[in-house]
């Protein structure tokens, strides 16, 4: 008997009167519903879940100048559980990343320019400050300071490296772990001036790295191993009006999934290795209602999950669309309208 497939998807507001909520897909009979499971928690920008499932990590902003960090246990079926919350002097969480043992937490702080990694306790609460990377510094070819604004910081496949992206200071850093535990950048790429390294993503064997450059609106390609750039490519077919936001690869390696705001789309790159170069041999856009911030594949890709942000006069809320065995979207299966939804979570599972 085939196993029915469920997917929780946790929903964030950005706004004062915002809210965290569970809705669940019921992908056999393309049913979205309200869970009931609800916090009031104002001011979320991003959302993450710890690798097993168990466990949500949630950046809220708090007031002008503080943040808060919450860890929230989602494994009872009737309600939502704080576990404990951290307070950060900053304005703006840009981005949450779990490793995938699930014990080390990065955050970002986008307006501080400061990397910082806490350790996660078993029981899924935020523990120790394990460290600290201040990348404020100079933008290349400028005189005056600038601040650096990290937007982004990804582990890799296998948890040796983690690419940030500086948008403050348009640079691309490579850290490494060394064996005191301490963080260490292995390379470094300046990236064309006002390109606006956004978001990043590592092919599933590690050695590529797709970066989602907000600014120019392109996608870059990376190649690791020689620490280098091979290709950039248009992210949509207008510059001016677009905004890349998220960006992913399949587990397959074969397609990166690239969502634009502006030509509100998510791009679809399918790509293919010969003889260790990479090759991209088309594209497509799926066009969206709305301003596509997040999305997500689940764990077995068999639905693409895409957020668009409550922004201006833009349509805010869920999309979901189909997709084959073989990567290609084929079709929306469903879309509710959120208002003031800004951030995504999905877990899959089979009942």
């Amino acid at each position: 008997m085939q196993k029915r497939r469920q997917y929780h998807i946790f929903v964030g507001s950005i706004k004062s009167e915002g809210y965290l909520e569970e809705w669940i897909y019921d992908s056999d009979n393309n049913v979205l519903i309200k869970s009931g499971r609800r916090l009031c928690l104002p001011g979320i920008y991003f959302l993450t879940l710890s690798p097993d499932g168990r466990y949500l990590y949630c950046a809220a902003k708090k007031e002008k100048d503080m943040a808060i960090l919450y860890a929230i246990d989602i494994t009872d079926s009737t309600s939502l559980h704080i576990i404990n919350c951290i307070y950060l002097q900053t304005s703006n969480i840009s981005h949450l990343q779990i490793n995938q043992a699930g014990t080390r937490l990065l955050i970002t702080l986008f307006d501080n320019g400061i990397l910082l990694e806490y350790m996660l306790c078993k029981d899924g609460s935020i523990g120790e400050l394990k460290e600290s990377c201040d990348f404020t510094g100079l933008i290349p070819g400028e005189n005056s300071k600038n601040t650096s604004h990290l937007h982004s910081a990804f582990f890799s496949p296998d948890d040796s490296l983690i690419a940030v992206c500086d948008m403050g200071t348009n640079r691309l850093n490579i850290l490494e772990t060394e064996k005191n535990g301490k963080l260490k950048i292995a390379c470094s790429w300046n990236v064309e001036p006002s390109a606006g390294p956004r978001h990043t993503a590592f092919s599933p064997d590690g050695k590529w790295l797709g970066v989602a450059m907000e600014k120019s609106s392109e996608l870059v390609i990376m190649n690791l191993k020689e620490k280098k750039h091979i290709m950039r490519i248009p992210a949509a077919p207008i510059n001016d009006e677009n905004l890349p936001a998220d960006i992913k690869f399949s587990h397959d390696g074969k397609h990166i999934y690239l969502s634009n705001r502006g030509f509100d789309s998510i791009g679809i790159f399918s790509i293919r290795t010969e003889d260790n170069e990479l090759i991209l041999s088309d594209l497509k856009h799926i066009k969206t209602k709305g301003w596509p911030r997040v999305i997500d594949l689940g764990k077995n890709e068999q639905y693409l999950f895409v957020m668009n942000e409550s922004y201006k006069d833009y349509w805010s809320g869920l999309e979901i669309f189909r997709v084959d065995e073989t990567g290609n979207v084929l079709e929306k299966v469903m879309f509710h309208e959120m208002p003031l939804a800004t951030a995504m979570a999905v877990k899959e599972e089979e009942e």
